[in-house]
């Protein structure tokens, strides 16, 4: 089992820091977070650098069912955002994975100087903590093929997410309106296929969907046009220090009071290498 170090320690402190000066709500309660290495094997292009875990509460009551659909939150969500002071003893409220691999990330503090093919580990930390704050979506499509993305149904009710409520197709349609109707009429929430443009309503950003569908990149991360915090790849050598102005205001679209300000806010960033590395 690998140990933690205090620089690793550190650059996670940092970033829940950056994300709790970002956010104007105060959750209800002290949110619980759970961290552990995982050996997600290749360290190369294309490895995962890590996965969140959203754990949901399983109270229906905070799940109003409308028609065929009913919205789901993660857990930080509700604390945090909802203020609904949610709690379950059998799991953290956060919980992230990190690849064990050693010589993979840099853990200092230092961002003045080049890292070579080094992965800045704070900037990772950032992104996987912003999945548990709500960019992840209920979708879900067959890993490794080209075909439909459906929503998640039991029992003929569509579970939709914050961020899935924002998503819009190329006619401008919301892809939780449309997969309803499909569920409705044919008994599949279908929403849409794979590499078909979706936009995310009130910014200029766009949705990663790929013609094959990758567990755990597709859809929940952002299309890697700009150097946004949530896009499905970083590059080796680059810095990410906190949400762009487009991000802000997704964050501040799914209900979240951000500062600063989502027509202020600046990037945060130095550099960019052409190899990136997938992230999940």
């Amino acid at each position: 089992m690998r140990d933690w170090t205090a620089e690793e320690k550190a650059c996670f402190e940092r970033a829940l820091q950056s994300w709790d000066n970002t956010i104007v709500q105060t959750p209800v309660r002290n949110i619980t977070i759970g961290l552990y290495w995982v050996d997600y094997g290749t360290t190369g292009a294309g490895s995962v650098l890590g996965g969140a875990v959203n754990a949901t509460t399983s109270l229906s009551a905070l799940y109003p069912v409308s028609g065929n659909t009913q919205q789901i939150f993660t857990l930080p969500e509700l604390v945090w955002r909802e203020q609904v002071n949610v709690r379950n003893d059998s799991y953290y409220d956060i919980m992230i994975g990190f690849n064990s691999a050693e010589g993979l990330f840099y853990t200092g503090s230092d961002t003045s100087s080049s890292i070579g093919d080094l992965i800045d580990f704070e900037s990772v930390v950032m992104h996987e903590i912003g999945h548990t704050l709500g960019i992840s979506s209920a979708l879900q499509g067959t890993d490794g093929m080209a075909g439909d993305v459906t929503f998640r149904t039991q029992n003929g009710i569509m579970s939709y997410t914050s961020y899935d409520a924002l998503m819009l197709d190329e006619q401008g349609n919301r892809v939780v309106d449309v997969a309803s109707e499909n569920l409705a009429t044919t008994g599949t929430a279908l929403a849409f296929t794979t590499e078909d443009a979706v936009f995310l309503k009130g910014s200029e950003l766009k949705v990663y969907n790929p013609e094959v569908w990758s567990d755990g990149s597709s859809v929940s991360h952002f299309v890697a046009e700009q150097e946004e915090l949530m896009q499905y790849s970083i590059g080796e050598d680059t810095f990410r220090r906190g949400m762009t102005a487009r991000e802000l205001q997704v964050m501040s679209s799914m209900g979240w009071q951000v500062v600063p300000e989502p027509a202020t806010a600046t990037l945060s960033l130095l550099g960019l290498a052409a190899l990136l590395r997938r992230r999940r």
